[in-house]
């Protein structure tokens, strides 16, 4: 059931296909796609939040909230959630986002590293936060 008929707008498209997914997966709860969506937003936020902070203001938490958020969403999602991400993350915070994926064992890290260089140094970075 599209969540809307306007599929001229790039956004609302991204959002039917995502209901798309979950209906797939059986999940019929409204309230828990719109909550598990919002993970999206929350992964948005910490990247920003990570990448702007100094190695000092790191913390562990943080990483930890990250890799459990990414998590969360490929379990829901599967490897859909590649997408959806690819969708929703500028590249400027891919570096960030592959590291978290590595700390989550959702990507391996030469996988990471092979697609970003970056990200070695965002997981040394990580590393050193815990």
């Amino acid at each position: 059931m599209p969540i809307t008929e306007d599929t001229t707008n790039p956004n609302t498209a991204f959002l039917n296909r995502c209901l798309e997914i979950y209906a797939e997966r059986n999940v019929s709860s409204v309230d828990e796609f719109e909550s598990d969506i919002r993970i999206l937003v929350s992964i948005k936020r910490l990247l920003i939040k990570i990448k702007n902070r100094d190695d000092a203001e790191l913390t562990a938490s943080t990483v930890g909230l990250l890799c459990n958020h990414i998590r969360v969403l490929f379990n829901v999602f599967g490897t859909h959630a590649f997408y959806m991400l690819d969708y929703t993350i500028a590249e400027p915070y891919y570096d960030v986002l592959y590291a978290g994926m590595v700390m989550a064992r959702i990507l391996s890290e030469s996988e990471a590293v092979r697609i970003d260089p970056g990200v070695q140094t965002q997981l040394t970075r990580f590393k050193e936060a815990q």
